[in-house]
C-alpha cells in the first residue's frame, strides 16, 4: 500500500523545514511527534495509512508559508508567495538547465532557497526578541541587586 499523497507532501515540508526531523517539526507546529509519525506508518488496526487531520493541516498552514492548494491537492507551487517567481525570473529567466537526464528547474531551486532564507530570518527575529527580553530581565535583576 502506498502512502497517501497528502502525507507525502507533509513529509516534503518536514524534510524542507527541519531536515526530516519529525520531532523538531512537531514542536514547531505544536503537535505531538507520535501524531505526525503515524502519518508515515500503516495503522495495523485498519490496514492503511492514516490521513492528516484538519488540525495538522491548519497548524502547518499557520506556521509555514505553504500554499494550501498544494498541500491539499498537490497543484501549484509548494509555497504561497508568487513574488518569488518574478524575482527568480528576473534573475535567471524562464530557462531550465539540463544535467544528464535530469532537468533542474532553477526557478524552483531559487524559490526554495528564498523561502528557506525567509524562514531563517523569522527564526532570527524570534531569537533576537528572546535575547532582548532576557537582557531586559537581567538588567532589572541587576538593578534590584544594586538597590538592596
Amino acid at each position: 500500500m502506498e502512502i497517501p499523497k497528502i502525507n507525502k507532501r507533509i513529509r516534503q515540508i518536514i524534510d524542507y523545514y527541519t531536515n526530516g526531523v519529525v520531532k523538531k517539526f512537531a514542536e514547531n507546529i505544536d503537535i505531538q511527534q507520535q501524531t505526525l509519525n503515524r502519518l508515515f506508518v500503516i495503522d495495523k488496526r485498519i490496514g492503511k495509512y492514516p490521513i492528516a487531520t484538519t488540525e495538522i493541516l491548519q497548524k502547518i498552514s499557520e506556521m509555514y508559508d505553504i500554499n494550501p492548494e498544494w498541500l491539499l491537492t498537490g497543484k501549484g507551487n509548494m509555497f504561497k508567495k508568487n513574488d518569488e517567481k518574478s524575482v527568480n525570473q528576473s534573475i535567471v529567466g524562464d530557462n531550465n538547465k539540463m544535467a544528464g537526464n535530469e532537468i533542474i528547474d532553477t526557478n524552483n531551486d531559487i524559490s526554495n532557497l528564498l523561502q528557506k532564507v525567509k524562514h531563517l530570518e523569522k527564526q532570527l527575529e524570534q531569537k533576537d526578541d528572546t535575547i532582548n527580553k532576557l537582557v531586559e530581565q537581567q538588567n532589572k535583576l541587576i538593578s534590584k541587586l544594586i538597590n538592596q
